[in-house]
């Protein structure tokens, strides 16, 4: 949608159009939400304009949120399409949508909201970054790639695919270009992405994962509101909706306090209540602490301190934005589909995000992690690992433990995490996925009362019972309920099954080993306390070496890699 200052945001029809005589749509999903009160807070937006493309005649009803109360219509009338019409005099904030009946036949082109001009020009390199998913890089290429040559300005953006598995073709256009690396993970696939970006003289970069399937609308609003913003430090990112039906929320921005809290976890966007929800409290922006992840994260590059650190993947994102003084939006509609963290979860992802947890503690002083409040934090993702049956996730965790301990050397002589990936690979005994026929999934409570929060608590789910497997009885759950600790309690053990792919895995009651992950983990407690003002001093030198230009400049021509 374009005119009258071109298109700020626009929204998706889903299949509404052609309508009859009486049909009627109301644009009030999150992706549809227009949150005046967040673009006159940030941007120097100016006369925003409802347009709507197409023939026929509606009645137009546009409803307003505001910070209190119920939504109430500011606007109920018959109008003729094509329709551009300004929001009533004195409306300078809230949220809005707008609700279309056909009186007639209509059909319906485009609905979004235009203003004038941006008040300044910029570049956006769009980087994704692969490792041989041939497919899912085309398939986003062949979305996307069409709308940064209609949708945009000449030359605002630019595709920049890094690919670390060597293996990608691509077709040729003027807008796209492939980059060889080496398999440096996320953290160095981004880093050649924003070598690139900073040598061709773009003001931005938007870094997005090559599994991340996000929209064009996405990036036309992203373009909108940092070529508007008031400050100079403005970074956009976008949430993680989960690739069910309905769709919920795994994460619209995050707070790291030593642990990942997802904001806005588990709420269905689809729903006008959950979507008010999610758009109420964001007219500032984010404070200390909160990141953003690189499935849609885009950024300035002139306030741009620090450079990914060297973690592979896992961290590298919330690290980057802790490390850099970004001023932290979000945007209605702003978004990435992929499958939650949960369902991705192993042993080798366990051991990644284990080592950012500590190291992140460690090197940023706003986070005011003692050595007792990291030792906290090393715990308590181990025991959940014992409690929930998955063993060979907390042997990788004490892995990587044992690897922070070691120092940042190890980051340095390896970003490819090779050695670390190798020998979890070796530790796997019972978190493999394996074809096995299906089986009725069991009934459960998941009541939550004191009395089984307390017992399992003081018996480590059974750890500290004698012949705990001997009584309680086995467990068959669905993937989807896999990161629900619920699920693992009082069971002898837990079939984790994934339909779709007719695939199972098996989780025992093993006394023996967990007890034998206990004794590792206490004398790791213990290097920990001893050594960490040291280890503190040595990783605050490391992180400032590693997070620069330079450092990455040397990584990708190693003949090593």
């Amino acid at each position: 949608m374009t005119g009258q200052g071109g298109s700020v945001f626009p929204l998706r029809l889903r299949d509404f159009s052609p309508m009859r005589d009486g049909d009627h749509v109301a644009f009030d999903h999150w992706e549809d939400l227009f949150n005046l009160s967040l673009w006159s807070a940030a941007t120097h937006l100016a006369n925003p304009r409802l347009v709507l493309r197409g023939t026929g005649r509606v009645q137009l009803k546009l409803w307003r949120q505001g910070d209190e109360g119920d939504p109430s219509p500011v606007l109920d009338a018959e109008h003729d399409l094509p329709l551009i019409l300004p929001l009533p005099e004195g409306t300078e904030s809230g949220i809005f949508w707008p609700e279309i009946t056909a009186r007639g036949s209509v059909s319906l082109d485009s609905v979004g909201w235009s203003a004038d001009p941006p008040t300044r020009d910029i570049r956006i390199a769009l980087v994704i970054t692969t490792y041989r998913r041939e497919a899912e890089v085309r398939t986003a290429v062949a979305k996307l790639l069409p709308s940064l040559q209609r949708d945009l300005p000449p030359g605002a953006a630019h595709f920049v695919v890094v690919d670390n598995g060597r293996s990608l073709t691509l077709p040729a256009a003027p807008e796209l270009t492939r980059l060889d690396n080496p398999n440096l993970g996320g953290s160095g696939g981004f880093a050649r992405g924003l070598a690139f970006a900073q040598d061709a003289g773009f003001t931005h970069a938007l870094f997005m994962d090559d599994d991340a399937a996000t929209t064009p609308e996405a990036l036309i609003r992203t373009h909108a509101f940092l070529s508007r913003a008031c400050d100079d430090r403005a970074a956009v990112l976008g949430a993680m909706l989960t690739d069910t039906e309905p769709p919920r929320v795994f994460e619209y921005g995050a707070e790291f306090d030593g642990l990942c809290r997802p904001l806005c976890h588990g709420l269905d966007p689809t729903s006008r209540t959950d979507a008010l929800q999610m758009e109420r409290d964001i007219h500032a922006p984010l404070p200390e602490n909160h990141y953003g992840g690189w499935w849609f994260f885009a950024f300035p590059l002139a306030p741009l301190r620090h450079w990914p650190f060297p973690f592979f993947v896992r961290g590298d994102d919330s690290g980057f934005s802790l490390s850099n003084p970004f001023t932290l939006w979000r945007i209605a509609g702003v978004a990435s589909v992929q499958e939650g963290f949960d369902l991705k979860s192993s042993p080798l992802t366990r051991y990644l995000d284990f080592r950012y947890h500590l190291i992140h503690g460690l090197v940023f002083d706003s986070l005011r992690l003692s050595r007792f409040k990291g030792l906290s934090v090393a715990l308590r993702l181990i025991v959940r690992n014992i409690l929930t049956l998955h063993y060979d996730s907390a042997e990788a965790e004490l892995l990587a433990w044992a690897e922070v301990l070691s120092g940042p050397e190890t980051f340095a002589t390896d970003p490819t995490a090779q050695k670390g990936r190798a020998a979890v690979a070796e530790l796997l005994s019972t978190e493999r996925w394996s074809p096995t026929p299906m089986q009725p999934v069991s009934t459960l409570s998941l009541s939550d009362p004191h009395w089984r929060r307390k017992w399992i608590k003081l018996t480590l789910n059974g750890h500290l019972v004698p012949f705990w497997a001997t009584w309680m009885p086995d467990r068959v759950i669905d993937r989807s309920t896999r990161g629900d600790m619920r699920s693992y309690f009082f069971a002898r053990q837990v079939v984790v099954q994934d339909e779709t792919r007719g695939t199972a895995m098996v989780l025992r009651h093993d006394k023996r080993r967990a007890f034998r992950i206990g004794r590792r983990a206490a004398a790791l407690s213990l290097r920990w306390l001893l050594s960490h003002s040291k280890l503190r001093k040595s990783f605050k030198t490391g992180y400032d070496e590693m997070t620069t230009r330079a450092f990455w400049d040397a990584q990708f021509i190693r003949e090593d890699l």
